[in-house]
């Protein structure tokens, strides 16, 4: 995607930006089904998710209910959000992912993190199925995995990955990409 291509789309999203206040327009590795840029304006750093295929379970409305009932500690809040398109804007979190921080965390911090995330998210009423999911992964010549039915069903991110997480300069664990948040067992995450 050129960079009028970004800045057309940045301005959809926040009309009020003027395209000469977008500078700094810088491609993010690591989306798997997002094209994520990393830009400012006026400053003040932000990041531009744009879809370029679409995800079985992603539901983009139920998606920004979930930004909105999202606790401001967890994860970043959409500056703006388009739900036709996936598209979102939201400010950057300074830090580091958690796939690059050396030396790696230990089981204990990663525990830890996970156990205080599952005990503040808000509850949602849509079901993540992993057997629903595999089954449509797995079409074809494959079998679908078994999987047995969860013991018990939380709130849970369903994509928490080291590219996910990004670790603050004051150490704040800060979850990312919400897109298949719902009721799972905690141990998928």
């Amino acid at each position: 995607m050129g960079r009028q291509e970004i800045v057309d789309a940045i301005t959809h999203l926040v009309p009020s930006w003027s395209h000469n206040t977008i500078a700094h327009i810088n491609y993010l590795s690591g989306g798997y089904s997002n094209d994520n840029y990393a830009f400012s304006v006026d400053g003040v750093d932000y990041v531009l998710r744009i879809p370029f295929a679409t995800q079985p379970y992603v539901d983009r409305f139920a998606e920004r209910a979930w930004y909105q009932l999202l606790p401001s500690e967890l994860g970043v809040k959409p500056l703006a959000f388009d739900v036709a398109t996936g598209r979102m804007i939201t400010p950057k979190v300074q830090g580091t992912l958690l796939v690059d921080i050396k030396p790696e965390p230990s089981i204990s911090q990663l525990t830890n993190y996970l156990s205080s995330l599952h005990r503040q998210l808000p509850i949602t009423d849509r079901h993540y199925s992993v057997q629903a999911l595999s089954e449509i992964y797995w079409s074809g010549d494959h079998a679908p995995i078994e999987i047995s039915a969860p013991k018990a069903l939380q709130s849970c991110h369903n994509d928490l990955n080291p590219w996910n997480i990004v670790v603050t300069d004051d150490e704040r664990w800060v979850t990312l990409d919400w897109e298949f948040a719902g009721q799972n067992d905690p141990l998928f995450d």
